[in-house]
């Protein structure tokens, strides 16, 4: 039995542990007059190549004046889950938000959260369903004068939580719940013990 039960813990630590590194990069290109707020997608494809950096987390960033910008993270989902996002930014131009190349929500409108969650100009990404493997999630948005700072924040429905988007906030809504898990290893342990007993 307490050979089961020690095979039990070292399943549920190697689950629990198995989250993939989140990876979340911040692009910035220089737009010009000519720069198309239609598609920013496709007007990004356009730009010369800028700055690029691996970030740890989107709180508080600015890019800077007639910027278009990527926001992209990486990760592993390890269970069906579902997330939403908002995103706080200084978009004059708009911005767009994909989920594995998959449009998910655009605005095309000038963009100023002015520090205010409550505020109609964040980006709202509701009810995201994100299904278990690995994904991307990109966010374009572009500004020409005043390169406020942006935020994201990331809830997620599983939890209730809502944390600003870093590295360790994706990583821990990609996991599955550690309670979940254990409750079920010991019920399979449980069954396991009431079969041996017959």
């Amino acid at each position: 039995m307490l050979k089961l039960i020690k095979s039990a813990v070292l399943g549920l630590a190697l689950v629990c542990g198995s989250a993939s590194a989140t990876v979340i990069t911040l692009e910035s290109r220089d737009i010009d007059n000519s720069f198309d707020k239609t598609s920013l997608i496709t007007s990004w494809n356009t730009l010369a190549t800028g700055t690029s950096q691996v970030i740890s987390s989107f709180e508080n960033i600015s890019t800077g004046k007639n910027k278009a910008n990527l926001l992209s993270f990486d990760f592993v989902m390890n269970y069906n889950g579902m997330w939403s996002l908002a995103a706080g930014l200084d978009a004059g131009l708009g911005a767009e938000v994909f989920l594995d190349g998959v449009l998910v929500a655009k605005r095309t409108d000038d963009l100023w959260w002015a520090r205010n969650w409550s505020n109609s100009d964040v980006l709202s990404v509701p009810a995201l369903a994100i299904s278990q493997g690995k994904h991307t999630i990109e966010l374009y948005w572009a500004e020409r004068c005043c390169s406020g700072p942006g935020s994201i924040l990331l809830t997620d429905y599983r939890t209730g939580s809502t944390n600003s988007l870093s590295a360790a906030t994706i990583a821990s809504a990609s996991i599955p719940e550690p309670a979940g898990i254990l409750l079920l290893s010991l019920g399979l342990i449980g069954l396991r013990f009431s079969r041996k007993s017959k």
